[in-house]
């Protein structure tokens, strides 16, 4: 869903292609000075957004976008196919290793995220943002 509602800010399609292990990112933002950006939208109903670190082998997992965008999801009605998120802000790759790593809060997982709260998120007005990592490549 915040994938969607990204996508509709953007004026893109989310990346839905398959891949054996997935695809790392969402959406891939061609910059002026030539170089792309990736971001991966992040929902959750809580207040922040995990990020995978460890998966539940104890192999550390390697950050694979630019950017991570966190998206709140606040209503999901899937019989009347309704939802309402709330759009937060961004966490470049850099700022995520600045959080802790908690196990996963799902009592049975053995994966760790980083856990980033929503009021962490960088919150530049979307289309300011948007325009720099348009013309600069900077997240």
């Amino acid at each position: 869903m915040g994938e969607l509602a990204v996508g509709d800010l953007l004026g893109m399609q989310p990346n839905y292609s398959y891949h054996k292990n997935g695809i790392p990112y969402d959406f891939m933002i061609p910059c002026l000075n030539g170089l792309t950006r990736t971001i991966d939208v992040k929902a959750s109903r809580t207040s922040r957004i995990y990020i995978q670190c460890i998966n539940g082998e104890g192999k550390h997992l390697s950050l694979k976008c630019d950017a991570y965008w966190g998206v709140k999801l606040l209503r999901d009605d899937r019989e009347n196919q309704i939802a309402e998120v709330e759009i937060h802000g961004l966490v470049s790759r850099e700022n995520v290793l600045k959080y802790k790593q908690r196990q996963s809060p799902k009592s049975r997982a053995k994966h760790w995220n980083y856990e980033i709260p929503f009021v962490c998120l960088d919150f530049i007005p979307f289309e300011e943002r948007l325009e720099k990592l348009i013309q600069t490549g900077q997240i």
